[in-house]
């Protein structure tokens, strides 16, 4: 029986290490975190906040556009919501909705 192929062989699919090789940015000053983006929406009304999935967007960013690039971030979505649902990994990403108060 061979050695399963690890995420960043090269010989395994290139096409996944190209897109790995880009994915992992250093910190964006034009993030926010959570508890920030909480505090400023605190002049609306936050009708829902829930975790949701959000690595996948670090390879999206990095992916060709063209039908094998689409099929992969979405097989990186796939998996990563998996992921969390059993649960294995803590979701990264969050979703608000919230109306102005007026």
């Amino acid at each position: 029986m061979g050695q399963a192929p690890t995420i960043d062989d090269s010989e395994y699919d290139p096409f996944v290490a190209e897109v790995l090789a880009g994915a992992l940015p250093g910190p964006d000053p034009a993030m926010h975190s959570a508890d920030a983006i909480d505090s400023a929406l605190q002049r609306f009304w936050v009708d829902s906040s829930e975790a949701a999935p959000y690595f996948y967007r670090y390879l999206a960013a990095n992916v060709p556009e063209s039908t094998r690039g689409c099929e992969f971030v979405n097989e990186m979505l796939q998996a990563e919501k998996r992921a969390v649902s059993e649960p294995r990994l803590w979701p990264v990403g969050r979703r608000w909705a919230a109306v102005k108060v007026t």
